[in-house]
């Protein structure tokens, strides 16, 4: 059985990523019919025909993503130089506590865990 997490939001890619750079990236918007061995894809920009975000290949659907944060440092380490990735993918795991985002740190994906606060003494009887 694998481990299954949901992704939502997006990556902004500035300047965008050129088409010539991309043409045969294996993170290109997938057929729907395709059998999806990635869990996240390239939003292209139809007009000028470049790369303007990073998306999960389907925010509703539980995807494989034990790979995430290597296949995003592949992305940055190949296409990273005097661009800028910005914003957050939130991601849900099969467990209710298993929330986490994954941001981008001085150049490096980075999985981010949610901070819980300690609970106040006047409601430790009711744990």
């Amino acid at each position: 059985m694998s481990y299954r997490t949901y992704i939502a939001g997006r990556l902004d890619i500035e300047p965008p990523i050129p088409w010539g750079d991309i043409a045969d990236s294996e993170f290109l918007p997938y057929d729907p019919d395709e059998v999806l061995a990635r869990c996240i894809e390239f939003e292209i920009e139809e007009r000028d025909k470049v790369a303007v975000a990073i998306l999960s290949v389907d925010p509703h659907r539980q995807l494989i993503a034990h790979g995430l944060l290597k296949e995003i440092q592949r992305i940055i380490d190949r296409h990273g130089d005097g661009r800028t990735f910005a914003g957050v993918l939130w991601c849900r795991g099969n467990e209710p506590h298993d929330l986490w985002q994954l941001r981008i740190v001085d150049g490096k994906a980075v999985r981010v865990d949610p901070w819980w606060p300690p609970m106040p003494a006047s409601q430790k009887g009711f744990q």
